[in-house]
């Protein structure tokens, strides 16, 4: 993939507020589409419906979800899911387990879900449907991965069409059998017969993680560009189906200060002395015509204005 010229450098860390937004289907042939929390853009697609919420305080150990499959749920399927568990504490956690639990009720509300996913208390509603195979022991800082999973009928989902959508499912961390913490997310049940779908949309801010990194970390950001997240996000940025939604401050003309104008001499006074300095005015910069390059793709540049394209990409 071509590296970005220097002029587009600065902008991609500081000016890009470009969205973009990628819909798709979401349980049509139980396709997976949703990218796995903290996972770079480019690397392979993982299955992580939602960002994990932020652990309790007292907390020993941090969670993130690595992966969750299938995103759609059939009967006979298996709901795999990996977590990476870290040690946050000055002392070593002993006998690391994962166990998995659901509801089997199914969730039409979003609020009711995102509160589902916001609690991060450990769930010990119900007996463990799964456990994860034990880790001995964790020791401070060091982290490692669990896999828990258990088939459609364990989970025990009604299999009337009418009763298809989102079933909650959580991931207690468990040390020594002391309950630590829970991760929440939400799988898809879809049993046999359904026809409907869901469509998802996921929204990617087309920016580096770091705006200051094009000047305190080049080498890092011009690999990011050429072959990491950022080039990701360019080669993503191509698909048919996916659509750029762009800062409309971007597409304002810039102001800039207009010159005082030259004081005639011999006119000054004194009262003019003592008046105060005058305010300078602004005027708007007409936007120069500009289409996109194949060395600067679909990336904004200094000075983003409409392209004469049908979807105005800048």
């Amino acid at each position: 993939m071509p590296s970005f010229p220097l002029s587009v450098r600065p902008v991609l860390a500081a000016l890009l507020t470009a969205l973009l937004l990628a819909s798709s289907v979401l349980v049509s042939a139980g396709l997976d589409l949703f990218p796995a929390a903290r996972a770079a853009v480019g690397s392979p697609v993982g299955n992580a419906p939602a960002a994990p919420a932020e652990p309790a305080a007292d907390a020993p150990v941090s969670v993130d979800l690595v992966s969750l499959a299938p995103t759609a749920l059939a009967p006979g399927g298996t709901l795999e899911a990996t977590l990476e568990v870290t040690n946050t504490s000055s002392a070593p956690v002993p006998a690391l387990t994962l166990e998995l639990r659901t509801q089997t009720s199914r969730v039409t509300d979003r609020s009711v879900l995102a509160d589902w996913q916001a609690d991060s208390s450990p769930d010990t509603s119900a007996p463990a449907l799964a456990r994860s195979v034990q880790h001995p022991q964790l020791a401070p800082g060091e982290s490692v991965t669990l896999t828990v999973e258990a088939s459609a009928e364990e989970l025990g989902y009604s299999e009337q069409t009418y009763h298809w959508g989102t079933r909650r499912v959580s991931f207690t961390v468990v040390a020594a059998e002391q309950p630590l913490t829970a991760l929440r997310s939400f799988v898809i049940w879809r049993p046999a017969g359904v026809e409907a779908t869901i469509t998802q949309s996921v929204l990617l801010p087309v920016a580096a993680h770091d705006a200051s990194a094009v000047v305190t970390a080049p080498d890092a950001f011009q690999a990011s560009a050429e072959s990491g997240r950022l080039a990701g996000l360019q080669e993503l940025s191509q698909r048919e189906d996916v659509d750029w939604w762009l800062d409309p401050a971007l597409l304002d003309p810039p102001l800039l200060p207009e010159p005082l104008p030259e004081a005639v001499a011999g006119e000054e006074t004194a009262a003019e002395d003592d008046a105060p300095e005058p305010v300078r005015s602004f005027r708007a910069d007409p936007p120069p015509p500009r289409s996109p390059t194949p060395s600067t793709g679909p990336w904004v540049s200094a000075r983003c204005w409409p392209c004469p394209t049908p979807r105005p990409i800048c």
